[in-house]
């Protein structure tokens, strides 16, 4: 048996999806797994035990425009699945003609069986549907995943995982011993950027925090290289600083977050694999969705979200920023306070 899953997102997105493809290797032990995903998602991937194949779907390369998407549409049919599944859910952003483009695709791959959610006018191209409504977006986005593989009567489960190998794990250790960080020393991790702009606590705020921590810490900046002039800014306020923003891979960031003993992040990629990995997380959420993005009832995640009219929302930019602005320093500083005392009380 041949089973493709279906997953575009980034690093959040692949992330909620591992608790999905866990149930299904439980259930199909001897089935062939494959895996579809973005290009930014195969590295967290690769490892993962639970998939025999990843097939890359690059939308803005080799399968870009109408005739990209038929090339890859040739690809997954030459695999000829038993079981084909779209792991997206419903959310504000997906319309009923998204729900259309994907569910032909559906079809279009040839399996017999064939599994996602639908609007009204989809549900006859899926054998095993679900059907979207407004209670979809207040719920748990690894809950709703787990309603298409309980289709296949799977047994559902919200673990988060991540699979990081020992020389990524080596490589961070090395980095970290040029930096003169030892290894007794306590190492809190800042994420100041996200992708999009409207997600991002002013810097100045940051740059506060990490001269606070920095006092009795060792603080490690995190991010991408379009992110570098954020790290930058708070390094020229803290010389003590440890800029790894653009020169970890993504799972050497993982790396790195198992080494910390705190992390302070925006709502971002990163924030998910935090999550996954069980670094204690305070969170600064704006026009996120909590209910949808966090892990509910666990200690070792504080969220800090201020509701606003406009929330939630997708927009990219924002001249206003007043969910992230309504995030003081005072509060943020108490949260990691609380997260540091009970660390200290777990270990």
């Amino acid at each position: 048996m041949r089973m493709v899953f279906l997953e575009l997102g980034w690093v959040g997105d692949t992330v909620v999806t591992i608790p999905a493809m866990r149930s299904i290797r439980e259930k199909f032990s001897e089935a062939e797994i494959i895996r579809v995903c973005s290009p930014t998602a195969e590295s967290m991937l690769r490892n993962c035990p639970y998939i025999d194949r990843l097939l890359i779907y690059d939308r803005e390369g080799e399968h870009k425009g109408i005739q990209g998407r038929l090339r890859f549409l040739r690809l997954v049919r030459e695999i000829k699945p038993d079981i084909f599944i779209n792991l997206h859910v419903p959310d504000i952003n997906r319309t009923s003609k998204i729900f259309l483009r994907d569910n032909i695709f559906s079809i279009l791959t040839a399996s017999k069986i064939r599994v996602g959610y639908a609007s009204p006018g989809t549900k006859f191209l899926l054998s095993h549907d679900i059907l979207a409504n407004k209670s979809h977006l207040s719920k748990y986005i690894v809950d709703l995943i787990n309603e298409l593989t309980k289709k296949l009567s799977c047994e559902p489960t919200q673990n988060l995982e991540l699979w990081i190998s020992n020389e990524e794990r080596d490589y961070v250790s090395e980095i970290l011993k040029k930096y003169g960080v030892g290894s007794g020393e306590h190492l809190i991790a800042i994420h100041p950027g996200a992708k999009r702009p409207s997600r991002r606590w002013p810097i100045s705020r940051f740059i506060e925090i990490a001269r606070w921590l920095g006092k009795k810490n060792r603080v490690v900046i995190t991010g991408s290289k379009d992110e570098a002039n954020l790290s930058q800014q708070i390094f020229d306020s803290n010389s003590g600083v440890v800029i790894a923003s653009g020169t970890l891979t993504l799972m050497q960031t993982a790396a790195l977050l198992e080494k910390c003993s705190l992390f302070t992040t925006n709502d971002t990629g990163i924030m998910h694999m935090a999550f996954a990995l069980k670094v204690p997380t305070v969170a600064l959420f704006g026009p996120g969705d909590v209910l949808r993005w966090v892990p509910p009832k666990k200690n070792w995640i504080r969220v800090i979200h201020h509701p606003v009219p406009c929330s939630p929302c997708y927009r990219w930019e924002c001249e206003d920023l007043s969910c992230m602005k309504a995030i003081t320093v005072d509060e943020v500083k108490e949260a990691i306070l609380k997260m540091l005392r009970l660390n200290a009380n777990h270990a």
